[in-house]
């Protein structure tokens, strides 16, 4: 069954935490949805990426339930 799945990249904590991007992925499971998050992570945190101060990335099913999350610290 395919389910909505949303990919947040977010902002330092100390800078409030928010949102700065947000995308929507339908998929069959949360296993490729957590490779493009992933990957999503990687590239804003390269060097001369307009969102380099992204700090984390979550993975929000269709219900609005965390899934899966990534930190700079981990």
């Amino acid at each position: 069954m395919i389910e909505m799945y949303h990919i947040e990249l977010l902002e330092p904590s100390a800078e409030g935490g928010r949102v700065l991007r947000r995308t929507s992925v339908r998929s069959a499971s949360v296993e490729p949805v957590k490779d493009r998050a992933r990957r999503l992570f990687q590239r804003s945190r390269a060097p001369g990426s307009r969102t380099a101060e992204v700090e984390g990335v979550r993975v929000l099913n269709g219900a609005g339930h965390e899934v899966f999350s990534l930190n700079v610290n981990d």
